[in-house]
């Protein structure tokens, strides 16, 4: 007799709870509910799983699910911390910087790329000694020269094996509020706060913290060590850190 696998029935309970909630799995995703915790709520009323997993519909005395304040992954701990370095073979390529924009002279911009077609760009052309990836706006920036690294969460840049590290700006770092938008989520560390402005002043004292999100039903604020492009919730209210490029 044939037995359907586990794995298959619990895709197919979590695709029908998918198309009864009229909720996309991205938003899932973003918003903080797993295969898992759909699996394990199933019996509860649709309004309450929206409500548990998406904060939506949430009536008075209904509390979403909030995971544990859980402590960042190792490579996230601090924005000066996220540095790669991109090998071909034994060659060392590139040394990669997240959050920042490079500060210098552009040779040219290109537009509707990936992250990898920016760096094979700069690769290829010899009067490339660096590149800044726009992550939000897919804009890939050629550099003949750098001068300073400036934090902005949006952007990845990267500088070719052999030229100098530049300095951090020495422009102050301010906070850029983004009203009902929110930041992917990707297990960040989470916390609750009464206000959207006790959630921003605890990024702004962390030093491993770029960008946050603040989900105005559930209080619940989530810190961010990098980010992808926001996305509209009006339930949400959001910043980053960065520096403005003069003053």
């Amino acid at each position: 007799m044939f037995r359907p696998r586990t794995g298959y029935v619990g895709l197919a309970v979590v695709a029908a709870l998918w198309l009864s909630t009229a909720v996309s799995w991205s938003q899932a995703t973003k918003l903080g509910c797993s295969a898992e915790e759909l699996a394990a709520i199933r019996d509860l009323s649709l309004q309450k799983l929206r409500c548990q997993c998406f904060g939506l519909d949430c009536s008075a005395g209904t509390t979403p699910i909030n995971p544990e304040p859980v402590r960042p992954r190792e490579a996230e701990i601090s924005p000066e911390k996220k540095t790669y370095r991109v090998y071909e073979g034994r060659d060392l390529i590139f040394i990669s910087h997240a959050n920042f924009d490079l500060v210098g002279t552009d040779l040219r911009r290109a537009n509707g790329i990936d992250h990898n077609q920016c760096q094979t760009l700069c690769q290829s052309e010899i009067q490339c000694r660096a590149y800044t990836f726009d992550k939000w706006n897919r804009w890939c920036f050629l550099k003949s020269a750098v001068r300073a690294l400036r934090l902005d969460p949006k952007y990845v840049s990267a500088i070719k094996n052999g030229t100098s590290k530049p300095p951090p700006s020495s422009v102050s770092i301010t906070i850029e509020r983004y009203r009902n938008k929110a930041f992917p989520w990707s297990g960040q560390e989470a916390h609750k706060t009464d206000t959207v402005e006790q959630c921003e002043a605890r990024c702004k004292d962390a030093t491993s913290c770029v960008a946050f999100t603040y989900f105005k039903q559930t209080k619940l604020c989530r810190l961010m060590a990098e980010t992808g492009e926001y996305f509209s919730d009006p339930n949400a209210d959001s910043g980053v850190k960065r520096q403005l490029t003069s003053q």
